[in-house]
Parts: C-alpha cells; structure tokens; sequence
C-alpha cells in the first residue's frame, strides 16, 4: 500500500510541474474520475474533436458529468477500439465492472500537446488503458441527480469512426 501512495504522490507532484489549463489542472488528481462511467462519445470533423463525457462522483460528494472536449484529438486505434468497448457497456445498474474508470493522467508532450490516459477496471485483474493526445482540451462539470445513466437510444451502437463521416458518436 506504501509503494501505491508513494507512486500517487509522485504524479500528484509531477501535475504541479505541469503548464496545464486550470480547468485541466483542477481535475487531474488521479481519482478524480474513479468508478466514472462513460455517459456519451462523440467524434466529429469539423472541427477536429473528440468529446467524451464521464459520470462521475459517489453519494458523498453528488455525481456530476464531466465533459472533455479534445481538440485536434490523436488517438491510436487499438485505444480507439478500446474506447468503444467500455463505452459500449456502460451500465449504471452495476457497481463495479469494466465499463468503470479507476483513475486518470495528464502529461505534457516535449512538443507542447496534452496527453490524457484514463484507466478502467478491466475483465479479470487487467485494466483497459485509453490514451488521447490532443493541442487542447476544454473542461465542464454538469451536476447530475444519480450515477444512473439517461437512456440514450443510441448508447449501444456504436457507428463507424472513419475521417470520411462528418458525425460519429455512442450515445445521443
């Protein structure tokens, strides 16, 4: 247990380091999204971004949505094919699986992008690792009344995320 709070406190003092957004800096301690699910995924074109909203909180603190708007988002296809399969099992009705988030990190890249990796509990003892690289990304936090996710019609089918489609998106 040690070794775990020593290897937080190190990346809690590596994210002061950082020339983050204050946005960005104010929710990048690690557990800022734990047990978050992923609320809706959306990808577009114009302009190049990447929107992903977690439900986040416990009965402690309230829940709350938090929107991540990535600009010019990059972003590996197996992170992508990664993405879509916990997107594409959120499911509030259980308490933990793996369509539920750990923890988070924000680095800065040496060439000035942001680089954020979010961890969610996986089958077995693995965890599923997603990592988004993007110029910028801006934040917003939405109260919300329960961790229940609205039943979007859409929450499950994931449509192709191919550069030819203007609109891409896993929820509505």
């Amino acid at each position: 247990m040690q070794e775990a709070l020593a290897v937080f406190d190190k990346y809690h003092a590596h994210v002061r380091t950082l020339d983050l957004p204050n946005d960005v800096r104010e929710i990048a301690h690690a557990f800022f999204v734990n047990d978050a699910l992923i609320a809706r995924l959306r990808q577009s074109d114009e302009p190049n971004n990447l929107e992903l909203t977690l439900r986040c909180g416990d009965l402690q603190i309230g829940y709350f949505d938090l929107h991540l708007s990535y600009a010019n988002p990059g972003i590996e296809d197996e992170d992508l094919r990664r993405l879509l399969l916990v997107a594409s099992n959120a499911r509030s009705d259980t308490r933990y699986g793996m369509t539920d988030a750990w923890g988070h990190e924000f680095h800065v890249l040496p060439d000035g992008c942001l680089e954020h990796t979010i961890t969610f509990h996986g089958p077995g003892e693995d965890p599923i690792l997603v990592t988004v690289r993007c110029s910028d990304v801006r934040v917003e936090l939405v109260p919300r009344p329960a961790r229940r996710l609205p039943p979007y019609p859409h929450r499950y089918r994931v449509q192709r995320f191919s550069a030819s489609s203007s609109a891409k998106e896993t929820g509505t």
